[in-house]
């Protein structure tokens, strides 16, 4: 017996730009075959989603990758602060012999 599943989902894309919105269909296809005492035959079950999916893109403002680079560059210098401070501290306990 061969079962075949395929789910249709009906998908709008909104591009930038001067382009116009375009209407798809996405599909997941999947196939199970088992073997079973009956006749062979092959089932074929089609799900049509009623929802829609729909993909618009949007530019981010310039000041946002600013903000992001700004908290990147910031939250190295605190981790590179901490695993100095830490070093440190192991450095100073091992000269005095306090480590161990």
């Amino acid at each position: 017996v061969h079962e075949h599943y395929l789910k249709v989902v009906q998908t709008l894309t909104r591009p930038l730009g001067l382009s116009s919105e375009k209407q798809m269909y996405e599909h997941t296809i999947s196939s199970h075959s088992y073997v079973s005492e009956q006749l062979a035959h092959v089932r074929f079950h089609y799900d049509l989603s009623p929802m829609q999916v729909v993909k618009e893109w949007k530019r981010r403002p310039f000041y946002e990758f600013i903000t992001n680079l700004l908290a990147l560059i910031g939250g190295t210098f605190t981790v590179m602060g901490i695993v100095n401070e830490a070093y440190n501290g192991v450095v100073a306990k091992a000269r005095m012999g306090k480590l161990g």
